[in-house]
């Protein structure tokens, strides 16, 4: 809006350091190591919590370093804020809470608000039972519990044939009708969580006990978890739900592509019958490569790999080097399946010259922020600026393959940007177009490398480095280079076109999603 609009405001990029992003991430690790859980039993709700705080004090770091580095710098005399204070739910993009928090970190500012929107009180705590509607009782019946359909599961409902057995998976609202009838062809039953009125007098309610050295802070964390106490006591009451599934029908396997929260525990209740379970992460698990690095990428790791699962799949070498490197113990199996999620070329390693190139961001909304891995709004704006010069110089076509985070700014961005070619497209569609890809860290890297496309990981902040690759940008035939110099694009992308035989088996194993998927048959028959 500023840039659109040709007003002035304060880059952060020049006041936030590299310094700022690991200190918080040492805060945030301090702080996840307090957290004593009571009554929340379940691993999947646990690292939910982890995330909901983590979230927070994250924003909350954020606007306390940059309001003090811009005092120092200018001195500020008073603070405009909204006024505005709305909890709408857990994801929305209505919650507000900028205000409140900068008005009680600040105090000794004089503080003006241009509208007056007075804070609720916590929701009142409602506990209710659920039951699971939808699913047919069949006799001699087998059952596959997926998480979701997202993420290419449905590549799971499609190449997976299995006599006598269906797929059931919640009901999303966003799977149209014809696609809810060719689902149905391939034997998938959706259910629904149904609330009951009967309230359950034995729940015990949860309460989550952590310290943290500044009580302010502390206060806002505590208020954070009293705001989502009616989403972790539903989380909860769902599980009871899930546990009468596998009492009630013949699940013979659970696939699920995250960790927290009821997908989760899908995992779980399965390893905890002997079940077989595969956790299929829908995200990139590279190794680290120092102290900080390995706090980041575990708390990625987090969000996509349950180690209570039966069976984790490693579908590519980079998430292998992880394990090795990483994740050194897990409690689950290793299955190295290949690709299984990830879009891929399956027919040939094209080195046709589209002439086009792909950047593709991972970005977080500010109530979701996450540090030092992923790249800020201000640093997603600044290459866009640096993206459209190289496209102009090099008369280049850049195509920018924006997160969902930021889809709906895709008018202003196009209006600004007038070079580059933003798209909401699916990351297979637009890979078929392009000849090699830009990214700071992004699942996209490992579409890439299973499209036969190479990458550039382009690091102008010198902050972080995926995954292992080439730093010498003049060497020919690499998969993965690692830059941290604009000029130096340009010289990679002409080594790119020179190279011929790129080395994508370096990361990536051989065969393609349909057969690595057929193979877990005979896992879930056994």
């Amino acid at each position: 809006y500023c840039i659109e609009n040709k007003i002035d405001y304060f880059n952060p990029l020049q006041y936030l350091t590299n310094i700022f992003y690991k200190s918080a991430l040492v805060k945030s690790e301090k702080l996840i190591g307090s957290l004593k859980y009571l009554n929340l039993d379940h691993y999947s709700n646990q690292i939910e919590v982890n995330a909901i705080l983590r979230y927070r004090l994250y924003s909350i770091l954020f606007l306390e370093e940059l309001i003090i580095k811009i005092d120092k710098r200018i001195g500020i005399k008073k603070i405009v804020l909204s006024g505005w204070d709305e909890y709408a739910g857990q994801y929305s993009n209505k919650n507000y809470f900028i205000s409140k928090i900068v008005k009680t970190l600040f105090k000794k500012k004089k503080i003006i608000f241009l509208s007056k929107n007075e804070s609720l009180p916590a929701p009142k705590i409602t506990i209710h039972k659920f039951r699971i509607k939808g699913i047919k009782k069949r006799n001699n019946t087998k059952y596959i519990l997926l998480s979701n359909l997202g993420y290419n599961f449905f590549r799971i409902v499609k190449n997976l044939k299995i006599k006598n057995t269906f797929f059931i998976t919640e009901f999303d609202k966003n799977i149209n009708l014809i696609k809810r009838f060719i689902y149905k062809i391939l034997k998938v039953q959706f259910f629904k969580f149904e609330k009951l009125d009967i309230k359950d007098r034995k729940f015990k309610i949860p309460k989550i006990k952590m310290k943290y050295n500044n009580k302010i802070i502390l206060n806002f964390l505590i208020e954070r978890i009293n705001q989502e106490k009616n989403n972790i006591i539903q989380s909860i009451s769902k599980t009871e739900a899930i546990d009468e599934i596998f009492t009630q029908h013949n699940i013979c396997s659970v696939f699920s592509n995250m960790s927290r929260g009821i997908y989760g525990y899908y995992l779980e209740a399965a390893t905890k019958r002997k079940i077989n379970s595969f956790c299929i992460p829908h995200g990139t698990l590279p190794q680290h490569f120092n102290k900080h690095d390995i706090i980041y990428k575990k708390i990625i790791a987090e969000a996509v790999l349950s180690d209570r699962a039966g069976f984790v799949a490693v579908q590519s070498k980079i998430a292998n080097e992880f394990f090795k490197k990483t994740y050194k113990k897990p409690k689950v199996k290793k299955i190295c399946s290949g690709n299984l999620i990830f879009s891929e070329n399956a027919q040939t390693k094209n080195k046709k010259i589209n002439g086009k190139i792909l950047y593709a961001v991972t970005l977080r909304n500010f109530q979701n922020l996450q540090f030092l891995g992923v790249e800020m709004f201000y640093e997603f704006i600044s290459n866009l600026t640096f993206l459209e010069h190289f496209s102009k110089k090099n008369n280049t076509d850049v195509i920018v393959k924006l997160h969902p985070s930021a889809k709906d700014c895709i008018n202003e961005l196009k209006r600004i940007y007038p070079r580059l070619k933003f798209t909401n497209k699916k990351i297979d569609q637009v890979l078929k177009s392009v000849d090699f890809t830009i990214s700071f860290s992004s699942t996209s890297i490992e579409d890439s490398l299973y499209f036969y496309k190479p990458v550039i990981l382009f690091d102008q902040w010198k902050r972080y480095q995926h995954c292992w690759c080439e730093k010498n940008f003049n060497k020919k035939n690499e998969a993965i280079y690692y830059l941290t110099k604009k000029e130096e694009i340009a010289k990679c992308m002409e080594t790119i076109y020179k190279s011929n035989n790129a080395s994508f088996n370096k990361y990536i194993y051989p065969g393609v999603a349909k057969n690595n998927i057929s193979k877990f048959e005979s896992l879930i028959k056994n």
